[in-house]
């Protein structure tokens, strides 16, 4: 390290990696409940047409316990 570079402290750290932490968590759970209230089941969207067959949101309820047997 040089002279010029400040030194985060680790308590801030931690501040900061569970503030982000919070935020991706956030943002995750408001599209999963966009897409719930937005898209019906058994259905697929393309957001980008020209990306169709490897790029699409499908919303699919298969449950847990039937869809881990298929991993």
């Amino acid at each position: 390290m040089t002279e010029n570079e400040t030194k985060i402290p680790v308590n801030r750290r931690k501040h900061i990696f569970t503030l982000v932490g919070l935020i991706i968590i956030i943002i995750d759970q408001l599209t999963k409940w966009r897409i719930e209230a937005t898209m019906p089941l058994n259905t697929s969207i393309a957001p980008i047409p020209s990306w169709y067959p490897y790029f699409q949101f499908s919303r699919v309820n298969t449950g847990t316990l039937w869809y881990l047997p298929q991993c």
